[in-house]
């Protein structure tokens, strides 16, 4: 698995990075012996409806990856409890380049896969873009 980091909570007007020194893209299966939950650098959007995912590359020659997210369910008594679903995936991103896609408040994990270009690493950076109101209605 790659080099993953802790549970980051996402703030207004504020990038945190998510995923740091990625050397290789992430594979299936997506279970919790793989992706487990309590060490998988989790994002967590709370009251935002939308988040910016942008990409820092270090070296390499016009480096460019996907994201895809990973999203956790519960589905409570159910048999089998909780699990990872995959979400919304962006087209290569190259640095400079985001990606924006509605989590509704929702936790994810970002994976990477499509590494090309040669980059030594990627860093995997968020930030709450679209909030929702106190009322529970969508926000600007």
């Amino acid at each position: 698995m790659a080099s993953l980091k802790t549970s980051l909570s996402i703030q207004p007007n504020t990038a945190v990075k998510i995923r740091a020194g990625v050397t290789t893209g992430d594979s299936s299966p997506y279970t919790d012996a793989a992706y487990d939950v309590s060490k998988a650098g989790v994002a967590q959007p709370q009251g935002y409806k939308s988040v910016l995912i942008f990409l820092r590359f270090t070296g390499g020659a016009t480096p460019s990856a996907i994201v895809q997210l990973l999203h956790r369910v519960s589905q409570g008594n159910v048999a089998g409890g909780s699990g990872w679903v995959l979400g919304v995936q962006s087209t290569p991103l190259f640095e400079g380049a985001s990606f924006f896609c509605d989590v509704m408040g929702r936790d994810f994990f970002p994976l990477i896969s499509g590494i090309t270009g040669a980059p030594s690493s990627v860093d995997i950076w968020a930030g709450g873009w679209e909030a929702y109101r106190n009322d529970g209605t969508r926000g600007g």
